[in-house]
């Protein structure tokens, strides 16, 4: 699907005609393909992009809701919750909505703040961040995400991976396996169109800041950081700046690849296995904003990203 800037909007009754009684809370589902911007101005022009607007990321679609978002004046933290959001739909081996994580977030001063969601969860966690730091509609920043999941996007290289190397933990559980396999009943494979619609429903509540579990997200002051960090499988990194000075750096796990491996039965998303309370994700995130900080990323002097598979995406 090409991504424009000015968004086709599609109004769906989910359910159609069954759905009109008996939809429950789920709100209705409104979907902007294409773009963020469609329905809040259909006048909407991109903005210039700057050199102090850059991205970290190893997944091409995550990175593209990024740039949109930044693109459309939201800030830094704004791009991290819809990044979030995207790898929880395109790599669930290490983002989950049931994952957690840390973010380090750096103000126009250099100030550096820490946001601990191991316990509160992703969304719980993105939505601490977007509340404190963001100035887009919440509801923006998780669509793009709902659609790729309820109309399907292209596996990737990494997913596939994950799936052939990491796969047997879903074995146990059929919900889980069946939710990974094609409607010819094989394993997903790099390049299907893979849709899940039970996560895009789940996504759909998400859009009310009222649908969340879990404890309230913690901030702390981040310590420095130093030496070579890896990326353990099942945790993954990104880091996003805008054009006003603020950055934010995310550390997210679900514990090991593919969590435990079972998966709600109604909620399209797996449950994570326990990971060590430990100072591990914010260090982790502190080496994504170290790399973050250098305008010139092939300068053998400027730190490395975590992830060796990491694109560091000046824009556009």
């Amino acid at each position: 699907m090409c991504r424009g800037y000015k968004s086709v909007i599609m109004l769906i009754f989910l359910g159609f005609v069954g759905c009109l009684t008996g939809c429950g809370d789920m709100p209705p589902v409104r979907f902007q393909l294409g773009g963020l911007q469609g329905a809040e101005n259909a006048e909407f022009t991109p903005a210039a992009p700057r050199p102090e607007m850059q991205i970290v990321t190893f997944d091409h679609e995550g990175g593209a809701v990024a740039k949109e978002v930044l693109f459309a004046k939201g800030t830094a933290a704004d791009a991290a919750a819809a990044l979030g959001f995207t790898l929880a739909v395109t790599s669930p081996a290490s983002v989950g909505i049931g994952g957690g994580g840390v973010c380090i977030t750096r103000d126009a001063r250099g100030a550096l703040e820490g946001l601990d969601f191991r316990g509160a969860r992703l969304a719980r966690g993105f939505l601490a961040l977007q509340a404190k730091l963001g100035n887009r509609p919440w509801s923006s920043l998780v669509v793009s995400a709902e659609t790729m999941a309820r109309f399907g996007h292209k596996v990737s290289q990494a997913l596939a991976r994950d799936v052939e190397n990491y796969g047997g933990a879903l074995v146990a559980d059929n919900v889980a396996l069946s939710a990974f396999m094609t409607p010819e009943r094989r394993l997903i494979a790099a390049g299907d169109d893979w849709r899940q619609p039970r996560l895009a429903d789940t996504l759909a509540r998400l859009r009310k800041p009222g649908f969340f579990a879990g404890s309230a997200a913690t901030w702390f002051v981040p310590e420095a950081s130093s030496g070579e960090i890896a990326l353990e499988p099942g945790t993954t990194g990104f880091a996003v700046a805008d054009d006003a000075g603020g950055a934010v750096a995310c550390a997210l796990t679900m514990g090991r690849p593919f969590g435990i491996g079972s998966m709600t039965h109604d909620g399209g998303y797996l449950f994570p296995a326990s990971s060590p309370q430990d100072k591990t994700l914010d260090r982790l995130a502190l080496g994504f904003m170290a790399c973050l900080k250098s305008n010139q990323p092939k300068d053998p002097n400027a730190p490395r990203c975590p992830a060796p598979d990491a694109t560091f995406s000046l824009m556009p």
